[in-house]
């Protein structure tokens, strides 16, 4: 009953009613791993445990399970817990332990909490699994739980007791696993061959009480050198029973296999089955091998190399990787002697059953020989399919596996053993080539190329490689065709050799031509041939020819011969144009330069000093303005300003003065004309004398008086001709000139020729209507002016010293001085009377005499330069023909 009292002092009473129950729980029945079942009438108990499961033995970490009903026959939840102890050893005890540290893990109840729904069948699951070989007996007590905890208001001092209204007993023992495998050994009959099969069967059987877990694994067994394939690597077996295993062992690599296979059972847990493995794999007898029975190489010329294609095949059944080596046969002094290399292409693969693969096998030699040598094939390992995992004998260590042909890096080497082998043959020789002419003796002309042909011939059945060697000498230049190429074995070959000369010697050249054969031993290949060579120079003559008015060509000079091996001693040429050469004339030498020799040479002359430099510049210039030029011995030349109107404006000097006379201004002349044949003639006559004087001007205008002009003045001399040079001169000044005419051809020769030119003449014209020319059939005539018959006074003037008219006035004259020269004339003026007395009797005399006057023993007219120099004074002469001026005594300068 509930009391509550309120606050207006009533107090209420509330019953409360309940009904206690007593928990109700059985087991029902029991369901084994077989499939039977007990039911609650036909358990095992005793008055202590209300079940008992005998488990019996036991493999450890094997499972054995059975399920048991639980029936709750209250009308309450209750919450339960299992737990689950060793049995203390006295039956009347079922208490357990104050503290369980580690429950036991070789009995578990699922589940081992909850809650039993009232008037509900709960289904729980025992497992018996042993961890260890020894006698399990164990108690597992259902413990009911307080439905909810109590308040701590409520809660009594003494601490609920728990209630415990089902305990089971269970036994076992655990015992070993119990495995066996026939055979015990297995021990192939006979040599397993190469890919080979050997097939028998494993037979394992399980005497334990569980189901047993197997795997099979290889020890010690090289999946290299055998292959072993199992029907099944891993599974399960029954208890009490037997399965059979098909083996099937593949020869792989050849060799001897000591090994075992290895099974693990029971994860380890188990004992390890070994079956020993004793086989010997070999490889069948011309399953793999070379194509070819020889590799003969031939004929090889030393420095050389030779290739053959070998082919290697491959019967073996499973793939291999092979790898070609090659070694000397016989061996000199006991010593492998390294002369020869060995190349092959591929030297290592691998290689497929039924294939075939081409090895491209290169002898390089090093000395000449006959070679003999032994190609071998080596298999380093074969490499089947592997299905059997692979692991060591002792379980802790690493299980690789070898499905994907893998190998582990802790694997020994691969070892290799010879497969095969075929004979290298081979015969090296070097070549051998001589020069059928070694020595040779020739003469040639410098610049001129001369060719002759040397002989190589072959000693050998070899093709020999040749290369001449490039000549490296100061002024030779050797040329070969062919300078390379290959002479067939036994044959002879002809090589054009030319040479050509630049430079001059004393003494003959020699000329090594040296030559290289490729491969050949001897003087490390190398020929020699010797060419002496005698170097002849240039060889010229030089000769003048002058030419005479009616145009034919004389000698006047001697013929004079030059090479330029040795120079002459002194010049015995001389252009001499005389001198008496009229002034403003043209006189033409011409020198012939004779070739002597086969050689082609450039050649060019010239003047030092008195050079036709307006000849010279219309023959380099381009020509333009060629019309308005004027024609001069060959040449054009430009027209030029005259001195006269140039000093035009200079009529007087300031300072006039004995030593300094004046300059005379020219005179404006007025244009006479005839009708009459002589006249025109006459006229005629004084244009073409001033147009040469033109021409003279035009050429001369540097003011030298003298020039001369070659023609040609350059060009090539060939062989075995000759040239003709012409030698002009011009003048336009009275006096002595000199010169030097030069002439090279090419580098060897330089003659030098003197020149001489003597000009006379008088530069002076006169002229004018009042001047009785001389007459053209008197060369010893005289232009003169005639006054006629005057009559003189009786008593003369003292102050005149010419006749006087009655009238007393002077008769004069007009006449004009022309000068021609290109420099002022000093004129000096000197009278000379000759009084003829006048009788009776001596009228013819005296009519005879004014016929012919006499000529003054010093009449003269000379010419000075326009520098005023004093003149020279000259030596009495007699009466001359015409004025002119004679020649001095001494060399003048030019221009005087």
């Amino acid at each position: 009953m509930i009391r509550l009292a309120c606050d207006n002092t009533q107090v209420l009473k509330l019953p409360l009613l309940g009904i206690a129950q007593k928990p109700q729980i059985k087991i029902t029945r029991i369901q084994f791993d077989d499939g039977s079942i007990i039911h609650h009438e036909g358990f095992q108990r005793d008055e202590v445990f209300d079940l008992v499961l005998p488990f019996g033995p036991q493999n450890p970490k094997a499972m054995s399970t059975c399920l048991f009903t639980v029936k709750n026959e209250t009308l309450l939840r209750l919450p339960f817990k299992w737990i689950t102890f060793d049995n203390p050893g006295t039956s009347a005890s079922t208490t357990p332990p104050a503290t369980i540290n580690h429950p036991p893990e070789s009995l578990l109840i699922d589940p081992p909490t909850g809650h039993l729904p009232p008037s509900t069948e709960t289904i729980f699951e025992i497992r018996f699994t042993p961890q260890l070989i020894k006698i399990y007996d164990l108690l597992s007590r259902l413990s009911l739980l307080p439905d909810r905890p109590q308040s701590p208001s409520l809660r009594s001092p003494s601490p609920t007791p728990t209630i415990t209204p089902i305990t089971i007993r269970s036994t076992g023992h655990g015992i070993p696993y119990d495995l066996t495998v026939r055979p015990t050994l297995l021990a192939v009959p006979k040599t397993l061959s190469t890919g080979k099969p050997y097939t028998t069967t494993l037979t394992l059987t399980n005497h334990s009480v569980s189901r047993v877990a197997y795997d099979w694994a290889l020890s010690n067994i090289d999946s290299r050198i055998l292959d072993v394939s199992l029907s099944s690597t891993s599974g399960t077996i029954e208890p009490n029973s037997s399965i059979s295993l098909e083996l099937e062992l593949v020869g792989g690599f050849p060799g001897r296999l000591e090994g075992a296979l290895m099974c693990y059972t029971a994860h380890d847990l188990g004992p390890v089955l070994r079956v020993p493995v004793d086989a010997v794999v070999e490889l069948v007898e011309g399953s793999i091998g070379f194509v070819e029975e020889i590799v003969d190489f031939g004929l090889i010329r030393l420095g050389g190399a030779k290739r053959c294609k070998v082919g290697l095949r491959s019967d073996a059944g499973l793939p291999v990787r092979w790898e070609v080596g090659w070694a000397k046969r016989g061996k000199e002094g006991g010593k492998d002697v390294k002369d020869g290399f060995v190349v092959c292409e591929p030297s290592e693969g691998i290689l497929n059953p039924g294939e075939r693969t081409d090895i491209v096998v290169e002898f390089i030699p090093l000395w000449y020989q006959s070679f003999r040598g032994i190609l071998d094939c080596r298999i380093s390992y074969l490499q089947p399919p592997t299905t059997v995992s692979s692991r060591s004998a002792t379980p802790d260590s690493k299980i690789t596996d070898l499905t994907n042909n893998e190998l582990d890096e802790t694997d020994p080497p691969i070892p290799s053993i010879l497969a095969a082998a075929i004979e290298l043959r081979a015969e090296v020789q070097t070549p051998s080539v001589r020069l059928l002419n070694p020595t040779n003796y020739v003469q040639a002309y410098i610049t001129v190329p001369f060719k002759y042909t040397l002989t190589l011939q072959n000693n050998t059945l070899l093709p020999a490689e040749f290369k001449f060697l490039p000549i490296k000498m100061p002024g030779v230049q050797v040329t070969f065709t062919p300078e390379t190429g290959t002479i067939p074995g036994g044959q002879d070959i002809d090589i054009r050799v030319q040479v050509l000369l630049t430079r001059l010697s004393d003494e003959d050249i020699h000329i090594p031509l040296n030559c290289h054969i490729e491969g050949m031993v001897p003087k490390n290949g190398l020929i020699t041939a010797d060419l002496q060579i005698s170097v002849k120079a240039i060889d010229v003559t030089f000769r003048i020819l002058s030419t005479t008015p009616d145009g034919t060509r004389t000698v006047t000079s001697p013929k004079t011969r030059i090479s330029s091996a040795s120079a002459p001693n002194g010049p015995k040429q001389r252009f001499d144009f005389g001198n008496e050469c009229p002034i403003f004339a043209n006189v033409t030498r011409t020198l012939v330069v004779r070739n002597l020799s086969a050689v082609e040479a450039p050649w060019r002359v010239w003047v030092e000093k008195f050079a036709a430099t307006a000849l010279e510049e219309e023959e380099d210039g381009d020509g333009a303005g060629a019309g308005a030029g004027v024609e001069v011995g060959g040449g054009r030349l430009k027209k030029s300003t005259s001195r006269a109107s140039d000093l035009s404006g200079n009529i007087l000097s300031e300072n006039v003065s004995d030593d300094n006379p004046p300059l005379l201004p020219p005179t404006t002349v007025a244009k006479i004309g005839f009708t009459s044949q002589a006249g025109q003639e006459y006229i005629n006559n004084i244009k073409g004398v001033r147009k040469l004087i033109q021409k003279m001007h035009l050429l001369l205008r540097e003011g030298k008086g003298a020039a001369f002009h070659a023609t040609p003045s350059h060009g090539t001399i060939p062989p075995w001709s000759e040239i003709h040079i012409s030698l002009t001169s011009y003048n336009n000044l009275v006096g002595i000139f000199e010169d030097t005419f030069v002439c090279e051809i090419g580098e060897w020769i330089r003659e030098i020729i003197p020149i001489r030119l003597g000009v006379v003449g008088l530069p002076v014209k006169f002229s004018g209507a009042q001047l009785v020319a001389s007459r053209k059939d008197s060369p010893g005539g005289m232009d003169r002016v005639n006054f006629g018959t005057r009559i003189l006074l009786p008593k003369p003037s003292p102050s005149l010293t010419i006749p006087q008219t009655p009238n007393h006035e002077p008769h004069s004259k007009v006449i004009h001085l022309e000068n021609q020269t290109p420099r002022d004339i000093l004129l000096q003026w000197k009278i000379f009377l000759h009084h003829v007395p006048i009788s009776t009797s001596s009228s013819s005399t005296t009519t005879s005499t004014s016929r012919t006057p006499p000529t003054p023993p010093d009449l003269h007219t000379w010419l000075l330069p326009s520098t005023r120099r004093p003149p020279v004074p000259s030596p009495a002469v007699s009466p001359p023909p015409r004025i002119h001026l004679p020649p001095p005594p001494r060399p003048l300068p030019p221009g005087t």
